[in-house]
Formats: structure tokens, sequence, C-alpha cells
């Protein structure tokens, strides 16, 4: 049967157990960079949101914008852009 002793030991070992596990996360962290890395991956995906949003606004115009007789733009497969330029431009 488990005493108060033996329940107020489980406890000590288990929180010293803890303290030191979280201190030997934080040593290994800083020594593999870790934390370095989740910022800059985390400046990345930033980065490709706002070029994301700037993509989908240009083709979005490019879509709506009357080319006139080739307006032909897929935007499902991403490859197939056909403009009829020379035609439409303003010189």
């Amino acid at each position: 049967m488990i005493t108060g002793n033996t329940l107020s030991l489980i406890v000590v070992i288990f929180c010293v157990g803890l303290i030191i596990f979280l201190l030997v996360r934080e040593v290994i962290c800083w020594y593999w960079k870790i934390n370095e890395r989740l910022i800059l991956q985390q400046k990345i995906l930033d980065e490709q949101v706002k070029t994301n949003n700037a993509l989908n606004s240009i083709l979005f115009e490019l879509k709506t914008w009357n080319w006139g007789k080739t307006n032909d733009i897929n935007l499902n497969s991403g490859v197939k852009l056909v403009l009829n330029w020379e035609e439409n431009r303003d010189i």
C-alpha cells in the first residue's frame, strides 16, 4: 500500500524529472537551432502567402481583362495562358 511519504516522493521525483526534461529540451533546441528554424520557416511561409495573393490578383485581372478574340486562360492546369497581345495592346 502507498503511504503518504511514498506518494510525496513519487510526486517530487515526477516534478524534478519534468523540470530536467524541460531544461534538456531547451538546450537541445538551442544547440540544433530548432527555434530559429521555426522562426525562419514562419517568415518564409508569410512571404509565400504574400506572393500567392499577388499572383492571384494578377491572374484575376488577366482573366477578367477584355483581350478580344483570344481570351483563353486555363487556371486549373497552370500551364495554358494564351493571350492575343499583339492585336490588343495599346501603343
